[in-house]
């Protein structure tokens, strides 16, 4: 369970706005995700980890 973040805490770590999350997903940069019953979406550790070279 402590694998799961939400979008605000994948942000937080990141240092960038829960905005600029959705923002990266829809461009691509982060895979897609999966979304709970009532429609909030759940981040893993992977989404969380930072890939080099695709910040500019």
């Amino acid at each position: 369970m402590s694998d799961r973040l939400r979008a605000i805490d994948l942000a937080l770590t990141a240092g960038i706005s829960v905005q600029q999350v959705r923002n990266y997903i829809e461009m691509g940069i982060l895979p897609p995700v999966e979304r709970t019953a009532g429609g909030y979406r759940i981040f893993t550790s992977a989404h969380a980890k930072p890939e080099r070279g695709s910040a500019r």
